[in-house]
């Protein structure tokens, strides 16, 4: 695998994975409460260092020949010792479209509980509506999981992609956990599910791109739950 660790570039926005200090001003966040008052968060900061249950991160399907990851993306993986990196190399997390691995980071490496990793399948084969296909993945994985709130990443730069704007990208993740979430509860609602509700979903942002994924998240907040509320009202089950 490929790396580029470029720590010193970011140290002035973000904090340096497992350090345990604070930093030295609270990342820029922006906030808005979707349907079933799930509170989207976009924040300034890097994967794994926001105490969170859990963290996902979505990495490309495996290259033989070497995996492009950079910036954040690497001082992720570095600061866990390199977990990431060996898992792809020996074949045990391809990233496939929608696979997924969860495991329990090294103690004192990440200010998350675990980590999740998601497949992007082909990088040739990226596209806005696979990112919605990876934002429903994503919710479901978390009510499996029973995680009460979620740190999750992208991380399509920091894998040198150019092709899609990340802000895009991310309202597409956010109008899809929005929709999937409201499946949930309506299945909690007719007893078809357990009770269990996500209090917040972190959408994690580099400066760069800190603005647009804003202005974007904050439009597919509004366009799903404006979908939540065109959604047929009649039960799943016609059994009571």
């Amino acid at each position: 695998m490929t790396t580029g660790i470029s720590r010193s570039a970011l140290v002035a926005c973000f904090c340096s994975l497992g350090a345990g200090a604070a930093c030295a001003a609270d990342p820029a966040t922006q906030s808005f409460t979707a349907a079933n008052g799930l509170v989207v968060t976009v924040k300034m900061v890097a994967p794994g260092n926001e105490p969170s249950p859990v963290q996902m991160v979505c990495y490309f399907k495996h290259k033989p020949s070497g995996d492009r990851v950079i910036e954040a993306l690497a001082d992720f993986d570095h600061g866990m010792g390199g977990i990431v990196q060996a898992l792809r190399d020996r074949g045990e997390f391809a990233g496939d479209e929608r696979e997924t691995l969860l495991f329990i980071p090294p103690k004192d490496s990440l200010k998350a509980g675990s980590v999740l990793l998601i497949g992007l399948g082909e990088e040739a084969g990226l596209s806005l509506a696979a990112m919605g296909r990876i934002g429903t993945t994503a919710l479901r994985e978390a009510v499996r999981m029973k995680a009460p709130a979620v740190a999750f990443a992208a991380a399509i730069k920091d894998q040198g992609v150019t092709a899609l704007d990340a802000g895009e990208v991310a309202g597409a993740v956010i109008h899809s956990v929005v929709l999937a979430y409201d499946t949930e509860k309506r299945l909690q609602k007719e007893r078809l599910a357990p009770e269990f509700s996500i209090k917040e979903w972190v959408y994690e942002a580099g400066p760069a791109y800190f603005k647009s994924t804003v202005e974007h998240v904050e439009a597919a907040v509004a366009a799903a739950d404006a979908e939540v509320g065109r959604r047929e009202a009649a039960p799943y089950s016609h059994k009571r």
